[in-house]
């Protein structure tokens, strides 16, 4: 094969230029992973502090909601206190609280209110319950 043609590649190669572009692309790539994983970290943060503002926000709704009713939820479901929860004429005096925040405990086990209400609504029960009022209305 002459020399002219011989692949544009393989005229004049310099190794050393070879090595150096593949070590700055190794870097790259490891820096570029470096910053995901960051990113990640930051995202999954964010996520975390958006899903426990959701939370506290739902409680607080639910919160008022109970009190416009006349019934005060107790401070470990909604964490909130105003007005003053009175176990003693409460109708959830049974309740035994979790180990967490919006948690109660049922049959030993703790049960997270926002994630079983999300079960439901998901489930379309929430729907199927509107129904109901709505029809015995």
């Amino acid at each position: 094969m002459a020399e002219s043609e011989r692949p544009f590649l393989a005229q004049n190669v310099d190794q050393g230029a070879i090595a150096k572009q593949l070590s700055l692309l190794s870097q790259s790539a490891s820096t570029r992973a470096r910053e995901y994983e960051v990113f990640n970290k930051m995202n999954a943060a964010q996520q975390h502090q958006q899903y426990r503002e959701r939370v506290q926000n739902f409680f607080k709704f639910v919160a008022q909601y109970m009190n416009t009713r006349g019934l005060v939820l107790p401070p470990f479901i909604s964490g909130l206190n105003t007005p003053p929860y009175d176990p003693n004429g409460s109708p959830f005096a049974w309740l035994e609280p979790g180990s967490h925040m919006s948690t109660v405990k049922v049959a030993d086990r703790d049960v997270d209110l926002f994630k079983l209400w999300q079960l439901v609504w998901s489930g379309g029960t929430s729907q199927k319950v509107r129904n109901l009022f709505i029809f015995t209305s």
